[in-house]
């Protein structure tokens, strides 16, 4: 079966550590966190190490609007939260990416969607990080960094708890959408033994 990347691409999240740094470069709408201890407080807190390139985002829409692209929000099925959407036409009925940028979706090009990534580095001993978590947008949005963290350790082990977090996540995300639909959810963790 031959696949046609005209209307159809994907995301990107790649991870790399040499030297204590973590080089994380993304396209899309994947994203990753790190679970680091504060310096200042001794607590254990997370944070974000790549953003969503969402059309909602102030920059990546002015790109969008300036090619001819159309952006819009709709609520989304489980009616928490809206999705923002790249359009082809003004009456919003060609398209509908929810991602400002991909690697793929061709059509969308001249409408300001590019698959320009960001690069991302991150020193892993300066930071304390603890662990890291790469996932796709139905992991990380629906649960946020916090609710993932705690998830994945509640397990003895990291696949465990990274079993609990999809399983969790996929249930919840089902029912708040009163059983209509679920989002891709995949997630690469990794713990740092100190």
């Amino acid at each position: 079966m031959e696949a046609n990347c005209r209307f159809s691409g994907t995301t990107a999240l790649i991870g790399l550590i040499k030297d204590s740094i973590l080089y994380t470069i993304n396209v899309g709408d994947s994203r990753s966190f790190y679970q680091y201890t504060d310096a200042t407080t001794g607590k254990i807190r997370t944070a974000a190490i790549s953003i969503i390139h969402s059309p909602d985002n102030e920059k990546e829409s002015k790109r969008i609007l300036a090619s001819h692209g159309y952006v819009k929000s709709y609520p989304s099925l489980n009616s928490e939260y809206s999705i923002t959407r790249v359009f082809m036409d003004k009456e919003c009925l060609k398209g509908g990416l929810a991602m400002s940028r991909s690697v793929g979706d061709f059509d969308f090009r001249q409408y300001g969607v590019i698959s320009e990534p960001d690069i991302y580095q991150l020193d892993l001993k300066e930071k304390q990080v603890h662990a890291i978590l790469f996932g796709s947008d139905g992991l990380t949005t629906f649960y946020g960094a916090d609710r993932c963290f705690a998830r994945l350790q509640s397990k003895s082990s990291a696949l465990e708890g990274l079993q609990k977090l999809i399983r969790d996540c996929f249930r919840d995300s089902y029912e708040s959408s009163k059983r209509f639909y679920v989002d891709d959810m995949s997630g690469i963790y990794i713990e740092f033994a100190h």
